[in-house]
């Protein structure tokens, strides 16, 4: 498992790659097409079927996996922190 500076460093270069990218407007997209979502975090493309019923993306899997692992830190820190 990556540690926390890991998924950080990799998280910077996901934004470093993706800022760049030219977005796709769903709107202008035939009927049939795969929607287009982009993670609020990174600005990872992420795209799913144009029927798709979950709910869109937030977070890509990496922007999620370094939210969980910030929640795991900082909830380690306060019981540290009172523990002593």
């Amino acid at each position: 498992m990556p540690t926390y500076q890991e998924l950080l460093q990799q998280r910077d270069e996901r934004r470093e790659r993706n800022k760049d990218i030219k977005r796709v407007n769903n709107g202008d997209l035939y009927a049939g097409s795969p929607m287009y979502y982009y993670c609020r975090d990174c600005g990872e493309e992420m795209k799913l079927p144009e029927g798709h019923w979950e709910a869109a993306p937030t977070y890509c899997g990496g922007c999620k996996r370094l939210l969980k692992a910030s929640i795991e830190l900082e909830a380690a820190l306060r019981a540290q922190g009172n523990s002593g």
